[in-house]
């Protein structure tokens, strides 16, 4: 009896090879995302009166292999910010571009955000930015 196919050692070694990289290497980007997602979303948690809503990734084969690393706590979906009346300031905007599933943003009552912190917004925002009840904003 004739054997289809043939493989000799070499061949199975680089076919293992190639698959370890691309298990390795494919999911870099996301993991980069979410670790800094993960570090903004900590960093505005900490600063007084700002409430960050975050949806966790559904479970999920992706979501298993990406716990292998990630810690799962950081497998979320940043959507809120909650800043109203808060102490947050024009450095603290910093984190926000790192947030790229952002839908919702409150920052009424601040007083010390002023246009250099709103520059922050203008990396990942594409509409346009409501500056009602924003007094110290120059208006544009």
């Amino acid at each position: 009896m004739k054997r289809l196919f043939k493989f000799n050692l070499r061949f199975f070694m680089l076919a293992v090879t190639l698959v370890c990289l691309v298990i390795v290497l494919y999911p870099r980007e996301e993991i980069e995302r979410y670790g800094k997602q993960a570090i903004a979303a900590e960093a505005l948690s900490r600063i007084g009166g700002v409430e960050v809503g975050q949806i966790p990734l559904p479970n999920n084969g992706y979501t298993y292999f990406l716990s292998w690393f990630i810690p799962r706590s950081h497998l979320c979906h940043v959507t809120t910010v909650s800043a109203e009346r808060s102490v947050i300031t024009n450095q603290d905007m910093r984190h926000l571009p790192n947030l790229p599933n952002l839908e919702r943003l409150y920052l009424a009552g601040n007083h010390q955000i002023t246009d250099e912190g709103i520059e922050h917004l203008q990396t990942f925002l594409c509409r346009p930015l409501a500056q009602s009840k924003c007094h110290y904003l120059a208006n544009h």
